[in-house]
């Protein structure tokens, strides 16, 4: 199942999934595991959150829609604890002062990117093979359930 996930993933998805490999990266790098922290992004992911559940929809957001509901919540708090972590570590705008590190932020986006490329490329191998597109649809037209979606 993750690998037919990865294999449909557009681009904006693609972006959102380096943006979190970018943001692992830094806190694995750069932790501090004082509560404010954390609590205080929290706090600004549950306010920001709402305000932005309420933005895109509020009560009309349908249970189909949770990812995006989380990822809503999940935003802000990361961008809350990212400013906190990088604070006086002489970061330039998101990037890391360290070679290395930069090195392994830029390196694990690509090798995610690479990652996808190849589940795709594997897709439309499969799925070009004589006889294999009435037998199965590529696995972008595949909906959450296995049952194939009109586009």
């Amino acid at each position: 199942m993750p690998l037919k996930y990865f294999a449909s993933l557009g681009t904006a998805k693609i972006v959102l999934w380096c943006y979190l490999i970018w943001y692992l990266v830094t806190v694995v790098n750069h932790f501090d595991p004082s509560p404010a922290i954390w609590l205080n992004s929290l706090g600004i992911s549950a306010v920001i959150g709402i305000a932005l559940v309420l933005s895109v929809g509020g009560q009309a957001l349908r249970v189909a829609d949770r990812w995006q509901t989380i990822r809503l919540f999940l935003m802000p708090f990361c961008v809350s604890s990212f400013s906190s972590l990088i604070k006086g570590h002489g970061f330039v705008l998101i990037v890391p002062p360290n070679r290395s590190e930069q090195l392994v932020s830029f390196g694990a986006c690509a090798a995610f990117l690479l990652v996808v490329l190849v589940l795709k490329r594997i897709n439309r191998v499969v799925h070009a093979q004589p006889g294999a597109s009435a037998a199965r649809p590529p696995l972008s037209s595949l909906s959450h359930h296995g049952q194939q979606t009109l586009k």
